[in-house]
């Protein structure tokens, strides 16, 4: 079965990989960002990237709002 894994797609970009999910083989806690579909993993990125922009742009305004 091909999952797309998004946990690093701002970085590295989302990775198509093929997979085998077994009960015996699932590490507890362990947990893995990924999608089955890939307009599913893209929509994913959108949003993580979104998020990102955000965030950076509230580090930017409190940045400009410093005085020295």
């Amino acid at each position: 079965m091909k999952i797309y894994v998004v946990k690093y797609a701002l970085t590295e970009g989302i990775k198509e990989i093929e997979a085998q999910f077994s009960t015996s083989t699932t590490k507890k806690g362990a947990i893995m960002q990924y999608e089955i579909t890939l307009e599913a993993a893209r929509a994913k990125a959108y949003a993580m990237r979104d998020k990102k922009i955000a965030s950076l742009k509230k580090q930017i305004a409190k940045l400009e709002k410093m005085e020295f």
